[in-house]
Order: C-alpha cells, then sequence, then structure tokens
C-alpha cells in the first residue's frame, strides 16, 4: 500500500507538472518576435606608398576579426544598453505587466547588472568565424519594438567603430604635424647655418677649391720637376753663374714658393686654413643634409597617416537588413511542452527504477 502510494504520487507530480508546463506554454507564455540582421565589416581599398620610420612606429595591423569582436562586445555592452533605455525605453517595454513574469523584466527600475543581463538575454550577437559574418537577433514583445531596435543598434555600432579608428588617425595626424613642424625648423636652422659659413668664407664649396689647390699643386710640382731635371743636365757642361743656370734657378725657386703657398692654404695652424673650413663645412652641410632627408621623410609619413585615416573608416555592409518579424518565432511551444514531458518521463523511470534496485536490495 506504501510503495503504491509512492508510487502514485510521483506519478501524480508528474503529470500535474507536465499539465502545468503545458498550460503556461500554450496560453500564459508571451509571444517573442525576433528581428534578425546580418552584417560585415569592411575598409575602403586605398593604396599607400612604402612604410617610412615614423608610420612604421605609429601603424598596427588591422585585423577584421577583431574589429568585429570589438563591435560584438560594443552591442552587448552596458553602453549600448542605455542608449537603448534612452531611445527607447528598454526597462518600460520589458517590464510591461501584460508580458508573463518569466519573460518580463521583474522591476522596472532595478540594478544595472540587472538589467544588463536580462538585456543579453533579449539582444544574440554571434560571430561567423569563417565568414566573418556577424549575426544579430533581436528579441521584443512586440515586433515593431524589435525591428527599431535592430537598426538603431546597426547605426549606433558603424559610428562607434569609424569613431574609435577616427580618434587614433587624428591623434597619429597630431603628433606628425607637430614633428614636420619641428623638423622643418631644424631644416631651415641648418640651412641659414650653412649658407652664413659660406657667406663668411666667401666659399660656395671649400671641397671644391681644396680640389682646384691640389690641381694647381700637381701642376706646379711637375713643372718643378721638369725645370730640376733640366738644371741638373746644364750643369754638367755650365757654370754655376751662368746666366741660364741663375734664371733656372730663380724659376725653380719662384715654384717652390708658389708650391709652399698653395699649399698653406690648404694647411695652417689656424681656423683659416682649408681644411678646418672644409671640416666645418661637411659638418653644417651633414646637418643640414639629415635634416632635410628627415624632414622628407616625416612628410611623407604624413601623408601616408593621413591616407590610413581614410583606411580606418570601416563600412558596415548589411547583408540582411533587419527582419520585420510577422509572427512570434519564440516561444516554440509545441517544442517545449513536448520536451518537458519527455524530461519528466525519463525522470520518473529514473525513480522507479531506483525504487526497484532499492526494493530488490532489502529483499
Amino acid at each position: 500500500m506504501k510503495k503504491t502510494f509512492k508510487k502514485n504520487f510521483i506519478l501524480s507530480i508528474c503529470v500535474l507538472s507536465s499539465l502545468l508546463v503545458a498550460i503556461y506554454w500554450s496560453f500564459i507564455a508571451s509571444d517573442i518576435y525576433i528581428s534578425k540582421a546580418n552584417i560585415v565589416l569592411e575598409t575602403p581599398s586605398v593604396s599607400i606608398g612604402e612604410s617610412v620610420s615614423f608610420q612604421s612606429l605609429l601603424s598596427g595591423s588591422s585585423n577584421k576579426s577583431s574589429d568585429m569582436l570589438m563591435l560584438k562586445e560594443y552591442i552587448l555592452s552596458v553602453d549600448m544598453m542605455r542608449k537603448v533605455e534612452e531611445e527607447f525605453g528598454f526597462r518600460e517595454h520589458y517590464s510591461n505587466k501584460n508580458i508573463d513574469f518569466f519573460s518580463r523584466l521583474k522591476h522596472k527600475i532595478g540594478t544595472i547588472e540587472e538589467d544588463h543581463e536580462y538585456y543579453k538575454k533579449r539582444i544574440s550577437v554571434n560571430l561567423d568565424d569563417y565568414s566573418q559574418v556577424l549575426r544579430i537577433e533581436v528579441e521584443g514583445f512586440e515586433p515593431e519594438y524589435a525591428y527599431e531596435i535592430a537598426n538603431f543598434i546597426i547605426k549606433n555600432g558603424e559610428y562607434k567603430i569609424n569613431s574609435l579608428g577616427q580618434v587614433l588617425a587624428e591623434e597619429q595626424v597630431a603628433f606628425l604635424e607637430k614633428q614636420v613642424f619641428g623638423l622643418n625648423k631644424k631644416m631651415e636652422n641648418a640651412r641659414s647655418d650653412l649658407l652664413a659659413y659660406q657667406n663668411i668664407h666667401g666659399l660656395v664649396s671649400p671641397i671644391g677649391a681644396i680640389n682646384n689647390i691640389n690641381t694647381i699643386i700637381v701642376g706646379l710640382e711637375s713643372a718643378l720637376s721638369n725645370l730640376e731635371a733640366e738644371l741638373k743636365a746644364l750643369m754638367t757642361y755650365q757654370s754655376s753663374k751662368s746666366s741660364e743656370v741663375i734664371f733656372l734657378k730663380n724659376k725653380i725657386s719662384a715654384l717652390s714658393e708658389q708650391i709652399n703657398l698653395e699649399k698653406n692654404k690648404i694647411v695652417k695652424n689656424n681656423e683659416n686654413a682649408l681644411n678646418f673650413i672644409s671640416s666645418e663645412y661637411q659638418n653644417l652641410e651633414l646637418k643640414f643634409n639629415f635634416s632635410r632627408d628627415t624632414y622628407g621623410a616625416a612628410l611623407v609619413a604624413l601623408e601616408s597617416t593621413r591616407i590610413e585615416s581614410v583606411r580606418k573608416l570601416k563600412q558596415l555592409y548589411v547583408l540582411q537588413t533587419p527582419t520585420y518579424p510577422e509572427y512570434p518565432i519564440k516561444p516554440m511551444r509545441l517544442y517545449n511542452t513536448f520536451m518537458y514531458i519527455l524530461v519528466t518521463l525519463l525522470f520518473y523511470f529514473i525513480v522507479q527504477m531506483l525504487f526497484m534496485i532499492i526494493r530488490d536490495h532489502n529483499d
């Protein structure tokens, strides 16, 4: 008798709970309309030149997958929920008393954490890793409400992604413009120092002047060698006091003095020596060339960054516009009822098996 009572009691609970669940899913559970949209994020196809040092320091690899994950997180964020609340009255709609107790937002004025958890139950965002398509589903208890929220989310998501990329690009451009201005000033100062040095010493190119003097010295030394050879030959048959010998000696002496004079122009123990002037000139010229090349590289980097800022603007393509639901997809009343009854039956049979095992063990 006791065993029969237990068996009937458990069966009654299973039957009663199944009946209550069937009544809930069939007559009480509120209709849920779902608006679906598929979007993909693309960047403009802009070709830029080879990267330079400044650009390599600033640029980062653009990854479509990371952008899509960022967009997904933003759609599911508290910030987006607050925007939906401001625009559509999120709490008021989902806490409506006409919605069944188990489906609605429990408190019209609740904590932000509770609201956000409920928000993530009604807004579903999934990323297809293979096709990089973001699939958005918005659940609402009115078809128009779900449709409008889906459109609002897509527009705000695109604006957020573009604003993030634009802020970064503007910061990079501002930094490079500042660098270009400073480098241009340095280049102009180096140019002024170089021109002033040329004007002070009256030389356009000290190195060219040294080369010219070296050419003159080589010519004089060649002539001196010829005269010395001629003098030696003349001394073999004429006296050292002969007019021809004296003439050649004077000529050799004049050439030697001229050679020493030309050499002194290049090498002296003061700052007017051409070698010292040339060394200083090379330093100034090197500074000017370096500042000019750096300035040119900065200009190229600035232009590349401006082009890169265009690439950072994301174009959100809607593969499927938000659908306007015509019938409630959820709840799946028959499926949910059938699954509950099936689970209840399994539970009942498992309990019965446990009772049989215990009874056999006692016997």
